[in-house]
């Protein structure tokens, strides 16, 4: 621990055990450090008693002789706070070939950003039924966008709540049919909305405002497709152009299906690109995207495997009207280069631009283990067995070769494992059993961090460059059934959370 830090922690110190929150809050969010005080051995207040104490034996003390002064120096006490000689956090917190990867990489892993949100709102909307499922999202009204809460519950109801106003806007029953509603996201720039009910139908809703009441409404467009024949189990949904991305799924029949969600006619249509059957039932999904060349990549955990499937799409022509899915690569989360099978992921989340978090099935702690995403030029180089130095469209040449030889529908035993990519890999101190379905939440742009949801009730902010808890947040009675983050208005970039409980059954909104 450096000296500046260690001044910092008794500062921190001293304003808690006087009661100053609010001096302490504002001190923390200055120097971007959250403080842990119970550590501290010597106060601030002993400290300087110690000081004035020493100060005043020695002006009242004569002036000693050379002989003297050495004797009473060389029996003064070494405090050992100060004759401490701590390592960098970085390498504490990490093994050496992680931090060979980090420097290698050029990977930059940021301390976390001070800002715990705090309980502004309780939202009373289903009169204590179970929400299974929400969402801080953004939807286009009127000509401007508003920052709503997406809600469905087990009593096939959904809701959009203006999380600014505080106001209900929609209220709806039964709008899928007879089943449940499992996700629920905005397109982009536009008042629709994807509707996926847990039977496995997508359909397209739009929000409109009556023009004889003032209210606003919710109703199907027509456009709607089947995308499982089972339940779902999971889903993502990631928009790369204006009202236009993929929505991806997965469900009890093993299978990933890609749907692309087209906005090139006046109302947006969908179109599923690809079905892939899994060897085991998948966990979780996620979309991200490639800087270089704007494609999607779909990152695929499943059962009994610590292996990520990486997917992309390839766009089979020019204008882009025809598109399947090609398998990339398999990235492995386990250090071991033997075994595949020791735990498989649960949650996946992007930290920080190409880190991506995972959530393990460990017990009785989840842990968290962060790698570095390859690109899709490194992945296709891993298909090629050698580097290359091509421009975009030889790029998507390549791809597209390869997703020739690729049978449809089925996961290519070809494709290369990736090793040596993991960050770091932490106990998350994070309780859970093998029932448990964790869930990670990414913070906003510009703040560093993960939030992690356990079954205690409890939202922990995780520090990804040290691995320790830095902040709590005490959300509910019992288990969290669903909870999302995301900010609440794009001028402001306040870090905004939705959590609903599944034992006390309440929803809070908390925002910084």
């Amino acid at each position: 621990m450096d000296e500046d830090l260690y001044v910092q922690k008794l500062i921190a110190h001293y304003l808690k055990q006087h009661s100053l929150s609010n001096t302490l809050r504002a001190f923390e969010i200055e120097v971007n450090r959250k403080f842990n005080t119970e550590s501290i051995d010597e106060s601030l207040t002993v400290l300087v008693k110690d000081y004035l104490k020493f100060r005043g034996l020695e002006n009242s003390a004569e002036e000693p002789d050379a002989k003297s002064s050495n004797a009473s120096n060389a029996t003064l006490p070494i405090r050992a706070s100060t004759a401490r000689n701590a390592t960098s956090s970085i390498n504490s917190a990490f093994t050496v070939e992680q931090q060979r990867l980090i420097s290698e990489k050029h990977i930059s892993i940021g301390r976390w950003t001070v800002g715990t949100p705090e309980k502004s709102a309780e939202i009373d909307l289903f009169d204590k039924t179970l929400v299974i499922f929400s969402k801080v999202d953004h939807v286009t009204l009127d000509g401007g966008v508003k920052t709503v809460g997406l809600f469905s519950t087990s009593s096939r109801s959904i809701c959009i709540y203006d999380l600014e106003k505080q106001q209900v806007l929609v209220k709806e029953e039964g709008l899928a049919g007879r089943s449940p509603v499992k996700a629920m996201a905005c397109i982009p720039g536009t008042g629709y909305v994807l509707i996926c009910s847990m039977n496995g139908n997508l359909s397209i809703s739009t929000v409109q405002k009556d023009a004889n009441t003032g209210r606003y409404g919710i109703s199907l467009t027509g456009e709607s497709i089947d995308l499982h024949r089972k339940l779902i189990t999971a889903v993502n949904y990631h928009s790369f152009e204006f009202g236009a991305g993929y929505f991806c799924s997965l469900g009890w029949d093993c299978r990933l299906v890609v749907c692309k969600v087209a906005n090139e006619r006046s109302d947006p249509h969908l179109q599923v690109i690809g079905r892939i059957t899994l060897p085991t039932q998948g966990t979780c999904v996620a979309v991200l995207a490639d800087e270089e060349l704007k494609l999607p990549i779909i990152l695929v955990g499943r059962v009994d495997s610590s292996l990520i499937h990486v997917f992309t799409v390839d766009r089979q022509n020019e204008k882009n009207d025809v598109e399947s899915i090609v398998e990339l690569a398999k990235l492995s989360l386990n250090d071991s280069e033997f075994s595949s099978h020791v735990f498989h992921p649960m949650a996946i989340a992007e930290s920080s631009s190409g880190l991506v978090s995972i959530a393990t099935n460990h017990t009785p702690y989840l842990r968290i283990v962060t790698f570095a995403l390859p690109s899709i030029r490194e992945m296709l180089e891993a298909n090629l067995g050698m580097a290359f130095d091509v421009d975009r469209k030889d790029m998507l040449n390549d791809l597209h070769k390869l997703a020739q030889k690729q049978t449809e529908g089925k996961l290519d035993p070809g494709v290369p494992i990736i090793r040596n990519i993991i960050v770091s890999n932490f106990n998350a101190m994070t309780p859970q059993d093998k029932f448990s379905t964790p869930v990670l939440m990414p913070r906003p742009a510009g703040r560093n961090g993960i939030w992690i949801v356990g079954n205690d009730g409890l939202i922990r902010g995780f520090d990804l460059s040290n691995g320790k808890v830095t902040e709590t947040i005490q959300a509910h009675k019992g288990r969290i059934k669903t909870v999302s983050a995301g900010v609440l208005t794009d001028r402001d970039q306040k870090e905004l959370i939705v959590s609903c409980g599944a034992v006390d059954r309440e929803i809070f909104c908390w925002n910084s």
